[in-house]
């Protein structure tokens, strides 16, 4: 629900507050190769206009860096990983596990976010414009000087998320769908057990 640049109904989803077991180094390398344990993944150079990547379990990978616009990480297990500075415009994340991941300054504009774990990650200078956050936890979250210009809606967890953020913000719940900014969307969030501020741009 993010990007940096100097995401009042009754939730019904339960944060999961999982955390990973073990880690697995990853490196990304110049032929578009992220190295993780037993598991290679494509990270670029696939056909087309969005190059995949394999579905593998990389919890606690590191790929700090990685190039992977495009990629489809559909229920990808990378709880604990580090992704910070990694390029992820436009990929599909959907119920992808991330609890307790870094994204510090990770590109993901345009991703999709649908029903993702998302406990407790450091999202600080991240990017995330453009990204639907439907069915999102964010629980306990870190955000700083973040773009918030996302889709939220009633499903969304954001109970212990703290920091800024930059607005505005599409939100659909009982009153329908509406763009909301300043304070209007600090209260929405708030009021769902965050603690952010919401910054004037």
């Amino acid at each position: 629900m993010f990007s940096s640049r100097g995401s009042s109904s009754t939730t019904t989803s339960t944060p999961s507050r999982r955390r990973a077991s073990g880690t697995s180094r990853a490196t990304s390398s110049a032929n578009g190769v992220a190295k993780t344990g037993d598991h290679d993944w494509a990270v670029g150079g696939g056909s087309g206009s969005h190059p995949r990547v394999l579905r593998a379990v990389a919890s606690g990978a590191v790929l700090r860096g990685a190039r992977m616009p495009g990629a489809d990480l559909y229920r990808a297990h990378l709880e604990a990983a580090v992704l910070d500075e990694a390029d992820l415009t436009g990929a599909s994340l959907v119920k992808a596990e991330l609890d307790g991941a870094s994204l510090r300054g990770a590109r993901l504009d345009g991703a999709d976010f649908g029903s993702v774990e998302m406990y407790d990650v450091d999202a600080r200078e991240a990017s995330l414009d453009a990204v639907d956050l439907r069915g999102a936890d964010l629980s306990d979250a870190s955000v700083a000087q973040t773009f918030m210009q996302v889709v939220l809606d009633d499903r969304t967890v954001v109970d212990g998320l703290t920091g800024t953020v930059f607005g505005p913000a599409v939100v659909v719940d009982a009153e329908g769908r509406r763009e909301l900014s300043g304070a209007d969307l600090e209260s929405w969030l708030n009021s769902k057990g965050a603690k952010v501020r919401v910054l004037s741009s």
